[in-house]
């Protein structure tokens, strides 16, 4: 193997040598530059500083200053602004304060900024309260220097005057709208519900021919009008001493009206008449005169009970079933309607409840009589079919029937006979 030549150690010096010349002129060219920068920043702040405290360049960018406008001083970045805020509780306090911050810990190391300060609008006005402040310059960055720059005053510049708030106008009431009045709509008539009808009794006596049959002698009973001048047609049974057999079927004077067969064993039903006795009817009778009863076959004897007049009263006596007591009485009254209305079962264990111009009766309560001892009670609990009865269906009637020779003629006036199965059947 060759050796290799050896290079001229004078050309590697030189090499070196252009190499480390080439070094230095790049390091002072660029040792150079910075100077010059760092000369040319620094002249520059100190010559605006200058002008601006001479008043002749204005702070940042805005507009030209005029005779009465102050330019204030640019502030370091280490100052913060406090924005105004107007407390108004003290209004004299100043609403744009600059507060110093903390200094950083080493002020060499931390690079110093140059902050422009806020300025205060032409006429001292403070902005309105939620308007945007106005931007702020970028601070400019300069490089660490040697010697601080030297420290300039700002001018003492005048808080500006602090306007009071303006207080809006408060708003214009206006008054309430009336609203115009409903249009009234002709009324109409109102118009009542139909009637609701009421339920027919099963038999209603109002004239002679509704009754199924009629015993009296010709001309006894007579359709006329109510002597109280009521306008009613009313039934009139007047009965001579004579009107007893071949008359009338019995040897007893007497006119009745009888209804249809339709009541039968085991039947609960309501039943209503009234009668008058005229002023001229006798204050006492000798013997009875019977207004009324259900009665049937087999025609056995009085039926289980009657309503008639007797003495000086008009009763409510029963049959020989029960001794001839006579629950319930009351004095003659004459001139005036008197209604009975009654509600029976019709059945060996039956029982009667009655009432009397629309008062209840209570049997055995006073008057009367009462052999038994039965206690006071307004339901009567008896044999309303007994022997006297049982043979059949049974019918209601009214009748002016008495006893032979006491009168030479006597007249009893009688309403409508109703028989129905409720009390309004037959109160309507």
């Amino acid at each position: 193997m060759e050796p290799r030549p050896r290079r001229d150690q004078t050309t590697i010096d030189r090499q070196i040598a252009r190499r480390r010349f080439i070094a230095l002129s790049t390091l002072a060219a660029l040792a150079l530059l910075l100077l010059s920068t760092s000369v040319a920043s620094q002249a520059t702040s100190l010559v605006v500083g200058g002008l601006r405290g001479a008043g002749i360049v204005p702070d940042g960018h805005g507009p030209q200053l005029g005779d009465s406008q102050v330019a204030p001083q640019r502030r370091p970045a280490s100052l913060t602004r406090r924005h105004a805020v107007i407390h108004p509780s003290s209004p004299a306090s100043p609403t744009n304060e600059w507060v110093p911050a903390a200094a950083p810990a080493n002020p060499a190391a931390a690079p110093i900024a140059l902050a422009p300060a806020a300025s205060a609008p032409a006429g001292g006005e403070v902005p309105a309260p939620g308007s945007e402040p106005p931007a702020e310059e970028p601070p400019i960055q300069t490089p660490p220097k040697t010697e601080p720059p030297p420290k300039v005053e700002p001018p003492k510049s005048e808080p500006p005057k602090e306007e009071p708030p303006k207080s809006e106008p408060p708003p214009k009431e206006e008054p309430p709208k009336s609203e115009p009045p409903p249009k009234e709509e002709p009324t109409k008539p109102v118009e009542e519900p139909p009637a609701i009808p009421t339920e027919a009794p099963i038999f209603a006596g109002e004239e002679i021919g509704d009754f199924e049959t009629v015993e009296s002698a010709k001309g006894a009973i007579t359709e006329v009008p109510d002597p109280l001048g009521s306008g009613e047609t009313v039934l009139k049974m007047t009965v001579d001493d004579g009107d007893v057999y071949p008359i009338t079927p019995t040897e007893n004077p007497r006119a009745q009206a009888i209804s249809p067969d339709l009541i039968e064993n085991g039947d609960e039903f309501w039943l209503q008449t009234k009668f008058l006795l005229p002023a001229d009817f006798p204050t006492k009778i000798p013997g009875w005169v019977g207004l009324g009863s259900i009665y049937g076959e087999p025609f056995n004897g009085p039926s289980p009970w009657q309503l008639d007049v007797e003495g000086e009263h008009i009763n409510w006596p029963r049959n020989s079933t029960y001794g001839w007591d006579v629950p319930w009485q009351m004095p003659i009254l004459k001139g005036q309607w008197i209604t009975v209305l009654l509600h029976e079962r019709f059945a060996k264990d039956g029982w009667a409840e009655m009432w009397v111009n629309g008062q209840p009766i209570t049997f055995f309560s006073s008057g009367g009589y009462n052999p038994s001892n039965i206690a006071p009670t307004t339901h009567l609990e008896m044999q309303t079919m007994d022997k006297s009865n049982n043979g059949g269906p049974n019918a209601a009637k009214i009748a002016n029937y008495r006893l032979e020779g006491m009168f030479e003629s006597l007249t009893v006036y009688f309403g409508t006979l109703k028989l129905g199965e409720t009390r309004e059947s037959v109160e309507g």
